[in-house]
């Protein structure tokens, strides 16, 4: 039975790694963002409040931006790995 080469391994892990934590990053930065828009508007925060009540946001939006973070990470790295024919190639 063939085996996948090591640095084969390694790239896929560091580029999954890397989109990982972008998307969620980002995803977590909109969906906090989403949530500070609603106390923003009704003038119940100050610009420096909101900033602070994004952090603390961050921290809970996190569990529901990570499974989709991954998702979406997990695809493009397949999907560039299947488009360039590094699989074949292996």
């Amino acid at each position: 039975m063939l085996r996948l080469p090591l640095t084969l391994w390694m790239r896929t892990t560091v580029e999954l790694w890397r989109l990982l934590l972008l998307s969620t990053g980002m995803l977590v930065a909109v969906i906090s963002f989403a949530v500070t828009i609603g106390p923003l508007a009704d003038g119940q925060l100050s610009p420096i409040d909101a900033l602070r009540f994004m952090l603390f946001a961050s921290v809970p939006m996190l569990a529901y931006a990570l499974p989709f973070g991954a998702g979406f990470a997990a695809t493009l790295v397949y999907h560039r790995m299947g488009h360039d024919n590094e699989l074949t190639a292996a």
